[in-house]
């Protein structure tokens, strides 16, 4: 027995579609500036955690190393 989604799309008001594409996009925005976020602190963590080029290098291999695996699995 499968189980019937709540609401389909085409139940969903005008307001609640346009409310949901916001927060795709919303999510869309914030992954990118997420993920440059990092490279523009640098020089503050650096000092803090007395980063080496080298030390940056490896965290910011070790991230896309992480989102190429996950983009395997979600597109």
């Amino acid at each position: 027995m499968s189980a019937k989604p709540l609401i389909g799309v085409s139940e969903m008001s005008p307001r609640m579609r346009w409310l949901l594409f916001l927060l795709v996009v919303t999510a869309g925005i914030l992954n990118l500036v997420d993920r440059q976020i990092i490279s523009v602190l640098k020089p503050v963590i650096s000092k803090d955690l007395n980063w080496t080029d080298d030390d940056y290098g490896t965290l910011a291999a070790w991230f896309q190393g992480a989102a190429a695996f996950a983009f395997l699995f979600t597109g």
